[in-house]
């Protein structure tokens, strides 16, 4: 059985995990504009930055908790960008 399924979001092809049910944001991010710059702007909203430290406490309750203050601080800055690669470095 495919543990994915797309459903047509206009052009793009977007992929729902069946199990959990989670939207894949790199497809649905292409839907218009520039997915990697919808992606960096949906990043730094503090809403995200809010539900990747729910996520954390959930998921990851075994390790040290990251410290989510310092991003949604930063947020305020129209010069931030925070990458998956920022929040690997965070812990």
């Amino acid at each position: 059985m495919a543990s994915s399924r797309t459903i047509k979001v206009g052009e793009i092809d977007v992929r729902i995990h069946l199990d959990s049910g989670f939207i894949c944001i790199t497809d649905l991010a292409g839907v218009r504009g520039n997915a990697s710059d919808n992606i960096k702007n949906w990043m730094r909203n503090v809403g995200s930055i809010n539900f990747f430290e729910a996520w954390e406490n959930e998921h990851n309750k075994a390790d040290a908790p990251l410290n989510f203050d310092q991003f949604r601080i930063q947020s305020a800055d129209n010069a931030f960008t925070l990458t998956t690669a920022r929040l690997v470095e965070a812990g």
